[in-house]
This record gives C-alpha cells, sequence and structure tokens, in this order.
C-alpha cells in the first residue's frame, strides 16, 4: 500500500499559515485548514493527528528556518559587531516577511495562551542566546557599552520587533478602513525596506555603541 503523498502536510501547514493571521491560533479550526488545503480531514489526521500536534509542527517549521537563517548570519562578519548587526537584519526580515503569523503567536502569548508560551520556553529561545552571546562579546570588544546585557537585548529587539507591532495593530483594526488602506502600501514600503530596517538597526547600535553611550 502506498503511502500518502509527502505534499499534504506542506499543504496543510500552509493553509494553516495563511489562516492564523485571521483566526489566531487558538480560534483556528482544522475543517478550516482541510477545506483551504483541498484535503480531505483524514490526511489531516494522518499526518498530524491533533490540532496541538499541526501547531506545534507548523511553529517549528517556521522557527527552524529562521533561526538556521540567523546562525548563518552570525558566521559572517569579521568583527562581532558586524555578526550582531548581520544577525539582527536577518531578524528584522524574518519578522517583516511572516509579521502576521508571527506577531499573531506573540499576541497568544501575551493574552495567556499556557501551551503557546510553554512551547515557546521550550522551542523558541535559541536566538536569544545566540543574540545575548554576540551582545557580551560585542561588549568585550569595546563596541557597545557596559551595561546590564539585558537591557542592550531589550534596546535592540524593541528596534526589530516595534515597528512591526504598531503596524499589525493599525494592519488589524483598520484594515478596512479608506484612510489606512490607501496609507498601507506606501508605509509598507517606507518602513519596511530592507533599506530602512536596516537603517534602524545601525541607528540602534549606535546609541548602544561605548562612544554614544558613555559621551
Amino acid at each position: 500500500m502506498s503511502r500518502p503523498s509527502q505534499n499534504i502536510d506542506k499543504l496543510l501547514i500552509k493553509a494553516g499559515m495563511e489562516l492564523i493571521p485571521a483566526t489566531g491560533i487558538s480560534g483556528l479550526k482544522i475543517r478550516a485548514v482541510t477545506k483551504k488545503a483541498g484535503v480531505n480531514l483524514g490526511m489531516f489526521n494522518y499526518h498530524f493527528g491533533t490540532k496541538d500536534k499541526f501547531i506545534e509542527k507548523l511553529l517549528s517549521e517556521m522557527y527552524s528556518e529562521f533561526f538556521n537563517d540567523i546562525k548563518i548570519q552570525a558566521l559572517h562578519g569579521e568583527t562581532s559587531i558586524e555578526q550582531l548587526r548581520n544577525s539582527l537584519v536577518t531578524i528584522s526580515k524574518f519578522v517583516r516577511d511572516n509579521r502576521s503569523v508571527f506577531l499573531t503567536f506573540l499576541e497568544e502569548i501575551l493574552l495567556g495562551n499556557t501551551k503557546m508560551m510553554e512551547y515557546a520556553k521550550k522551542n523558541m529561545t535559541a536566538h536569544i542566546y545566540l543574540i545575548s552571546g554576540l551582545v557580551r562579546k560585542c561588549q568585550r570588544d569595546g563596541y557597545l557599552a557596559k551595561m546590564p546585557f539585558q537591557n542592550a537585548i531589550v534596546f535592540l529587539m524593541g528596534s526589530v520587533l516595534g515597528p512591526n507591532f504598531v503596524f499589525r495593530i493599525f494592519q488589524k483594526h483598520f484594515a478596512n478602513k479608506n484612510l489606512f488602506g490607501i496609507l498601507a502600501g506606501a508605509v509598507e514600503k517606507t518602513m519596511f525596506s530592507d533599506k530602512e530596517l536596516e537603517r534602524r538597526i545601525d541607528m540602534a547600535l549606535r546609541g548602544l555603541s561605548a562612544g554614544g553611550v558613555n559621551a
């Protein structure tokens, strides 16, 4: 007996990622996923069994790709500050390109979804350790000012995530308003182009530089 196509699980995950921004993770319905993917419910059960397993697989695939990219970029650059910058640029582009799913996931955690919180603690902290290590190395090398490294990370992550959070809020609550609809495209191009993402990160790093903080 032949096994079901290996592509079916990918179709289901793709459908789930497209639905989550509108439904949230808690509100995602399996029948809606199978309908969007053009797959019967039996195939969903074959590949994932339960909604929880499906969500875990979806998040795992998204995070694995994300973290692999960061690890690669962290090796690029002759100095620790270049490695940190490259890693932050990668994070920033990932959040931009996956804004709806990524920020919906964070919203679920902030709203008290304990399953998502536990999953994140167990499976989605590797990038934090990587960035923490790079920040400490930059401090030792004299590129960043001496301060509790947690403060530096919060500042840097604010530069990466902050604009995406603001845009997501407007996108979610004012998407049907004519004015926002007109402005959204222009805002997207000006705030979230590669050039602007890199500019914000450079500004944040200059703000934390040894000369900038201690001057």
